[in-house]
């Protein structure tokens, strides 16, 4: 954040903080300069990206293997890709159907029905079913909000 945007925030003009940022959104403005090459940014956040070129830093390692990279999301593709992990969560209930893996063994639960024909949750109101809560809720809300 610029000086001039942290001094409107920290002094509660908060309209103004706002302005500074629509007005460099809208009119194109870079004020954030790499000092070592012509790039230009509008946030402070893509010159100190940027300025990672120039250092040849790569802080975000893998913790599977010697990778590493410049960019956060570059790294979640890596591990995704190379290690078929989609987060840093364990995943210890696996499904016996599919590659699906769950932390928590509700998870796994609730995902077994995707593979039956079971509908365990019941509208009280109609014959309607399903397999989880949240859609016979929004069912209930959809269909029977007068009831």
């Amino acid at each position: 954040m610029g000086k001039g945007r942290r001094a409107a925030l920290q002094e509660g003009r908060f309209e103004a903080f706002l302005f500074s940022i629509l007005n460099t959104l809208h009119t194109g403005e870079r004020p954030y300069q790499c000092d070592q090459c012509d790039a230009a940014f509008s946030k402070r956040g893509g010159l100190k990206t940027h300025l990672l070129i120039h250092s040849g830093e790569y802080p975000f390692k893998c913790n599977f293997c010697d990778y590493s990279c410049r960019h956060k999301s570059n790294l979640t593709v890596h591990i995704k890709k190379h290690h078929n992990i989609t987060n840093s969560v364990e995943r210890p209930h696996k499904c016996n159907q599919c590659e699906a893996a769950f932390a928590q063994p509700s998870g796994l639960k609730y995902h077994l029905l995707t593979h039956s024909d079971e509908k365990p949750f019941k509208c009280d109101f109609c014959d309607y079913s399903c397999r989880q809560k949240k859609h016979l809720n929004a069912h209930i809300k959809k269909q029977h909000n007068n009831s």
